[in-house]
């Protein structure tokens, strides 16, 4: 019996051992998928972290560029408005000289505006007027008969150009518009940039 009874024990201790060997194996392989999934959960975090801020950056440009749009199309609508009101503010201009170039003092602007620059000419000058202007051409004529007097094509507001030898003088409204138009695109931030 002593052969059995160390079987046995033999048996038991091998037992014994086979379970705290599974045990431990089984507390190891837990121990692993553990990290396993440690390691995994901050991947998928990490990712998503990653994943999130590239759609937060995407989602910040495309706002920027809606921004951008809107602020750009409200900038047109403004600079359009401005200039529509430009053209409207001219055009009552360009009314309102049409209206004065009927009138007598019309008559009276050429004339002083001839007496002008005839203190600065020495000789004969040389005076432009437009084509609707001939019907005073006559009496320019009395008032300055050392002048000669022709019809400009250029000049459609009214008004006169002189030319003095080479030199030129503008003394149309056509200019003095352009004139005006230019200072307030300058000044009133009508270019789009």
């Amino acid at each position: 019996m002593p052969k059995k009874l160390d079987s046995s024990r033999f048996l038991h201790s091998i037992d014994r051992y086979a379970k705290k060997r599974r045990l431990r194996d089984i507390e190891i392989i837990r121990k692993n998928e553990r990290e396993r999934l440690e390691r995994k959960e901050k991947e998928l975090l990490r990712s998503n972290s990653e994943l999130m801020m590239s759609e937060l950056a995407s989602v910040k440009a495309r706002v920027s560029l809606e921004i951008y749009r809107a602020r750009a199309q409200a900038m047109q609508k403004v600079c359009k408005r401005r200039i529509e009101i430009r053209d409207e503010v001219f055009e009552l201009c360009k009314k309102k000289i049409d209206k004065f170039t009927q009138s007598e003092g019309y008559v009276s602007r050429l004339v002083r505006s001839i007496e002008n620059v005839s203190n600065l000419a020495d000789g004969s000058v040389c005076v432009f007027l437009r084509e609707d202007d001939l019907s005073h051409i006559d009496e320019l004529k009395t008032k300055f008969p050392a002048h000669n007097f022709s019809v400009s094509k250029k000049i459609k507001c009214g008004g006169l150009l002189f030319k003095i030898g080479n030199k030129v003088l503008d003394d149309t409204f056509d200019s003095s518009l352009k004139e005006q138009k230019k200072w307030f695109f300058e000044n009133c931030y009508c270019k789009l940039l």
